[in-house]
């Protein structure tokens, strides 16, 4: 898989633990190293096979009949609604810690998140000052969708999640 760049995507997220999400996420990573992409291959088998000028606007068509249009074209290796509600990728994977990116029109999300490296940063624990791991996380938020209010309480959301994980996660998972 070196050098591919394959997505996951989770169905109903919403109504999983973390846990099963990191599940789910790490079988489908494991299928797509086997070559075995269930989900996009199809699809990516396609595009590969259509000329370089009549990728973009396949895309675009594509995009159209399966998100705006919210059509199953799934026989075609097209999935409705293929980026889901919210788009996570790693930019971490490459060394870079932090990174911004813009919304392209054909992913019809209202939230793109980059996950930075992790890297030793210095942390006041106890009153002491101490090196832990840490990450970045950067959002671009589609104001059609969210406004700067909304985006401030998923920013709060998600930093009291990482401060406590247990206190929102089922017991016994």
């Amino acid at each position: 898989m070196a050098g591919e760049l394959s997505g996951v995507k989770v169905a109903q997220a919403d109504w999983l633990s973390v846990r099963q999400v990191a599940d789910e996420v790490n079988g489908r990573v494991a299928e797509l190293g086997r070559g075995e992409d269930r989900q996009l291959g199809r699809g990516k088998a396609v595009l590969a096979r259509l000329l370089r000028l009549l990728v973009r606007p396949v895309l675009r068509l594509a995009a159209w009949l399966t998100s705006d249009l919210n059509l199953d074209l799934s026989r075609f290796g097209l999935s409705r609604q293929a980026f889901g509600g919210a788009m996570i990728t790693s930019v971490g994977m490459w060394g870079v810690t932090r990174a911004f990116s813009p919304l392209a029109r054909y992913y019809r999300v209202p939230v793109l998140v980059l996950v930075g490296a992790v890297q030793a940063r210095p942390v006041v624990i106890g009153g002491a000052v101490t090196a832990r791991p840490m990450l970045t996380l950067t959002a671009t938020f589609d104001h059609r969708y969210a406004d700067a209010g909304q985006a401030v309480r998923l920013a709060d959301a998600v930093r009291r999640y990482c401060a406590d994980p247990a206190a929102f996660e089922p017991a016994g998972t």
